[in-house]
């Protein structure tokens, strides 16, 4: 760990950092996996997919086979393979919102959030992660932290960014959580 990422971090938080490392260390060392390919590859920063040597356009037929799966309202197949997608790709926003498509639907939107924090952290120019995530505040009975949402998407849309019908959503998803508090 660098001096500078040493000097601005809570001690404690740097001494839990440190732990962690050295039991990490212990046990790559007592399980034998020290050498192995898959943690060295992880070591360096690759994901699972790129370690085992699956190219954008692999990943681009299973995302097609999840989404085609949604589409066609087989909800539990499609989050099987979305969650698939969120372990060896985990980089790509699209995975995360998927996945969290599937739990939104399936009425779990404590587990949707989680998924559209993580699309939005990973793509911040794409609306729809923000709108999902309102509506899924609005789910939890959080119509403040909703309504923040849909008023980022307004912003940005009134910035050029976004599509007219992702502001024209979250619009309406504004006025209703707004009733509703």
């Amino acid at each position: 760990m660098s001096h500078v990422a040493q000097d601005s971090m809570d001690p404690g938080t740097l001494r839990a950092v440190e732990a962690v490392a050295e039991a990490w260390a212990q046990f790559k060392t007592d399980s034998g996996l020290a050498d192995h390919p898959i943690v060295l590859g992880l070591e360096e920063g690759r994901t699972l997919a790129q370690i085992q040597g699956l190219s954008r356009d692999d990943l681009e037929v299973i995302y097609a086979h999840g989404f085609r799966l949604l589409s066609q309202g087989m909800r539990d197949k499609a989050e099987i393979v979305f969650t698939q997608l969120v372990m060896i790709d985990p980089l790509m926003a699209r995975n995360h919102y998927c996945l969290g498509l599937c739990h939104q639907l399936a009425g779990d939107p404590g587990k949707a959030l989680g998924l559209f924090e993580m699309a939005v952290a990973l793509d911040a120019t794409n609306p729809e992660g923000l709108i999902k995530m309102g509506e899924c505040y609005a789910a939890l009975n959080r119509p403040e932290d909703a309504a923040d949402c849909f008023r980022i998407v307004l912003a940005e849309a009134r910035k050029g960014n976004g599509t007219e019908d992702a502001a024209a959503r979250a619009a309406a998803r504004l006025d209703s959580v707004s009733q509703g508090a």
